[in-house]
């Protein structure tokens, strides 16, 4: 009851942001001048997403998208200032950083959808902005997955369309699978919007497109730390536990600051990790690549075929790689020795008989 009641709420106020929205563009009618493209330009990183990967100013705390997080794992991103382009006043909330060897502007939007973003006029004005070598991560789906928004045939042309236009300007389109939900009173987190999540992942080997499977890679990694701990990455609050929410809140949708961070580190080091993506994959001041292969080669040993000690201590050293691959905290050394520890447990295991 109190979740479709919830819904109810979230459905009103998002017809009425979009309405808004697309009241603005049409009396602005804004035409941002296209960027120049020079020999020596850095290449851009475009965030096409919706709430959970848009900026969020800090009266809007405690909300944080992983958007706004994945800048601070960038060369040049720690420290970097959010800039707010005059020539995008009559898009809300573009935000830009520049960084050492790139920038990042993030189009995210709350409620925002493939739709949205094409009906508003906010993928065309983006799409100005796009040159030769830049990329486009595509973050949306779960509005998507809003029978009032789209069809999921409708979805799947918006989204070709998108990526035929993008492609057109010389751009990397990247896509990225809507994070899971985390209802309460739910023993495990489920894969989110499936019909548009498998369209998502059919589409993106259609065109040969880098996809970060966010999604399924969330499912795996927040039920292995179990529901109280990663319902302490998400908007929920006990009465009196948050100045901002005093009679509480139970939001299974969004994230905090620790949530988006993790996030964003999952996004971080799928990129990095990923062969396509030779040159972003240098971008990232985190080193990952050693214990991202050792524990990808270790996920497929299977119990059956060793004894229970040498596995019980692989497990141990397993599951601990796990939890500092993705850690937002995990400094180089520190994933140095885990990988180091993994190797060495790996080597230990004894097979039966």
């Amino acid at each position: 009851m109190l979740r479709a009641m919830e819904e109810k709420m979230t459905l009103k106020k998002m017809h009425l942001f979009l309405a808004a929205e697309l009241l603005l563009i049409s009396l602005y009618a804004v035409m941002i001048p296209e960027r120049p493209v020079q020999a020596a330009q850095k290449k851009t990183i475009f965030i096409m997403g919706d709430s959970k990967s848009r900026y969020y100013s800090d009266e809007e705390r405690p909300r944080d998208g992983w958007g706004q997080e994945l800048v601070h794992y960038l060369k040049g991103g720690k420290g970097s200032t959010a800039e707010f382009p005059k020539e995008y006043s009559g898009y809300s909330g573009v935000v830009r950083h520049r960084l050492q060897n790139l920038n990042i502007e993030n189009w995210g939007q709350s409620y925002a959808s493939v739709k949205t973003f094409l009906d508003s006029g906010r993928f065309s004005g983006m799409l100005q902005q796009v040159n030769k070598n830049d990329y486009v991560i595509i973050a949306l789906g779960h509005n998507d997955a809003r029978r009032e928004y789209a069809s999921l045939g409708k979805y799947k042309k918006n989204l070709t369309y998108c990526i035929k236009m993008i492609q057109k300007k010389g751009a990397e389109v990247i896509l990225v699978t809507t994070p899971p939900r985390n209802f309460t009173n739910a023993k495990k987190i489920r894969i989110n919007a499936k019909d548009y999540y498998l369209a998502t992942r059919k589409i993106a080997k259609n065109f040969g497109l880098s996809c970060i499977d966010l999604n399924k890679k969330c499912v795996e990694y927040f039920n292995f730390r179990g529901k109280k701990i990663c319902n302490a990455w998400y908007i929920k609050y006990k009465p009196g536990q948050h100045a901002v929410y005093p009679n509480g809140i139970d939001d299974s949708t969004h994230f905090n600051q620790k949530g988006a961070r993790i996030l964003a580190k999952i996004v971080a080091v799928s990129i990095q990790n990923d062969s396509k993506q030779k040159f972003l994959s240098s971008q990232f001041s985190i080193h990952t690549k050693k214990l991202y292969k050792t524990y990808s080669k270790a996920k497929k040993y299977k119990k059956k075929n060793y004894t229970k000690r040498t596995w019980k201590k692989f497990i141990k050293e397993r599951n601990k790689a796990w939890k500092i691959l993705y850690s937002p905290e995990a400094a180089d050394q520190q994933c140095k020795r885990t990988e180091k520890s993994l190797k060495k447990a790996m080597k230990g295991l004894k097979k039966h008989g």
